[in-house]
């Protein structure tokens, strides 16, 4: 029995040591490269959504309405801005259905609060990631990889949808974005939904019908246009987090 107990004893030690040497390795060899591949995605992405002048990283985007002629044009965008675009305007209940025109003010452009805060959540992993030291310890590495997944989701989260209360009609863009002043009853916002801009207009309709009501009718529509955006593949860092909670 006294031999039994040893053995077990020894082989539990044995265990320890081989997962130890196991989670060293893991801390020395594999999580330092996965980190720089990690690193060098996130600078691609930064670069690519920052408000850079080169011709290089400016897109020339098409405006079309689905099955119809309500909404067509184009925009151009860098970075986080639409420095450029002329939109073609005709819905059949506003303005007795004649045709509007809205370009964009290349000195005043448009800024989409969703391409702005996926940045600002790079910019802080990026931080992160180069005050982070080697060699690491297994808290260092846990802690640094929790809050590098936590601001890479919050990135991709804010292209997944906008926030409400930075949309119409909690919020209106600034009469400056447009080279002319828009109507006071019409509205044109652009946001990010995943990988497309969504272009929105809205007009109010007074129905003279109605007098004593003085009923405003939203009429609205909506066309998207691709975005070319870098999509972050983060298998290598799920994989480095899931095999040092195991460890």
């Amino acid at each position: 029995m006294l031999y039994a107990e040893v053995d077990a004893s020894t082989e539990l030690q044995r265990e320890k040591e081989t997962l130890a040497r196991e989670l060293q390795w893991l801390l020395d060899t594999e999580l330092p490269p996965v980190i720089q591949d990690l690193e060098k995605a996130l600078k691609k992405c930064d670069s690519m959504m920052k408000n850079e002048n080169e011709e290089s990283v400016r897109s020339t985007l098409a405006i079309t309405s689905s099955n119809s002629d309500a909404l067509k044009g184009y925009i151009m965008s860098s970075g986080s801005n639409i420095y450029k675009g002329e939109l073609q305007i005709k819905l059949p209940n506003y303005n007795r259905g004649n045709l509007v025109k809205a370009t964009i003010n290349s000195q005043k452009p448009y800024f989409i609060d969703q391409l702005g805060d996926a940045q600002n959540y790079l910019i802080l992993t990026l931080d992160l990631l180069e005050s982070s030291h080697v060699p690491y310890t297994k808290q260092s590495a846990m802690e640094l990889l929790n809050d590098v997944i936590k601001y890479v989701s919050k990135s991709r989260s804010a292209l997944t949808s906008a926030n409400e209360g930075n949309l119409f009609p909690y919020k209106i863009c600034e009469s400056q974005v447009f080279n002319s002043a828009l109507p006071d009853d019409l509205v044109i916002e652009f946001h990010v939904e995943g990988a497309e801009i969504v272009t929105s207009v809205y007009a109010l309709q007074y129905h003279a019908s109605l007098p004593s009501h003085k009923l405003n009718i939203l009429i609205n529509t909506k066309t998207s246009t691709q975005l070319s955006l870098m999509k972050l593949s983060s298998a290598h860092l799920i994989q480095a987090w899931k095999k040092l909670e195991q460890n």
